[in-house]
């Protein structure tokens, strides 16, 4: 992984804006995966999530997971490497984090 992008974060450019704007977080987030980390893994990590649906409505109480691929989006908008987007619904914390971990070591993005 190479970074979490999310307006709540104070690393963020959009962090004091959503200050003022907001205040608070929400559920959504994207996690930007080095350029380096091959497309099938990314692949197996969604297949392998339970909690989490693909799925692109963003309104709801589960847990969703999209895909994030350039060709529909402005190249320039997007930092380099492989994106996806993310929204925690209303399940355990600890059940979202586990399958997380889950997926992650089936995938092989991280030692088991």
């Amino acid at each position: 992984m190479a970074d979490i992008l999310s307006p709540a974060r104070a690393a963020s450019p959009y962090h004091d804006r959503f200050l003022r704007y907001f205040g608070k977080g929400n559920s959504l987030f994207s996690v930007l995966f080095d350029e380096a980390v091959p497309p099938d893994r990314l692949d197996a990590f969604v297949d392998s999530l339970l909690l989490f649906r693909i799925a692109e409505s963003w309104g709801g109480h589960v847990s969703l997971v999209l895909p994030v691929h350039p060709p529909h989006r402005k190249p320039e908008s997007l930092p380099k490497g492989r994106l996806l987007r993310f929204h925690a619904g209303l399940e355990e914390v600890g059940d979202l984090i586990e399958d997380l971990r889950q997926a992650s070591r089936g995938a092989a993005l991280v030692d088991p």
